[in-house]
């Protein structure tokens, strides 16, 4: 119950920050593990989490490749003042 408890908590935080509200039903709730007796406790719960933040599925992510792409791209105007000829 713990579980379902920090997990809610979190999904109603980041809600809340991208001002999403909890009547705007969710597709799915992506959980990071780390560690599979994790992903068992949480299946037990995985039902009351869904009803408590109105989400339709919980999938589990071991593996984070491929989820998030990063790409940089410097800003030349503010380095070339920053920095000058160097």
């Amino acid at each position: 119950m713990e579980y379902a408890q920090r997990i809610s908590s979190l999904i109603h935080s980041i809600r809340k920050n991208s001002k999403v509200k909890v009547r705007t039903p969710l597709q799915k709730v992506l959980l990071p593990v780390l560690d599979p007796r994790f992903a068992d406790r949480v299946k037990v719960v995985e039902d009351i989490i869904k009803a408590e933040v109105n989400v339709k599925s919980v999938e589990y992510i071991d593996d984070t490749s491929g989820l998030l792409i990063k790409k940089v791209k410097p800003n030349f105007a503010r380095l070339g003042k920053a920095y000058g000829a160097e």
